[in-house]
């Protein structure tokens, strides 16, 4: 049982540790924040070195009047 524990354990931490880029998370925020966001698709492409992103939304809610928040890999 003791060697289960220890392997469970120390899968997580190399989970966590190889995934922490991928904890940013975005947002919709609408005037009364009731903007429920179902889901997002992303399609990054590469024209003349320049990384462009396309991005779509589903979500519930807001009316459509709301703004979104969205982390970048990099500096802008």
């Amino acid at each position: 049982m003791r060697r289960l524990i220890t392997l469970l354990t120390a899968a997580l931490v190399a989970l966590f540790a190889t995934a922490g880029s991928t904890l940013a998370c975005g947002g919709l925020i609408g005037p009364n924040g009731a903007v429920n966001l179902l889901r997002t698709t992303t399609f990054a492409g590469y024209h003349d070195g320049v990384e462009h992103y396309v991005t779509a939304f589903k979500f519930a809610g807001g009316g459509g009047a709301f703004g979104s928040l969205i982390p970048l890999p990099g500096v802008p």
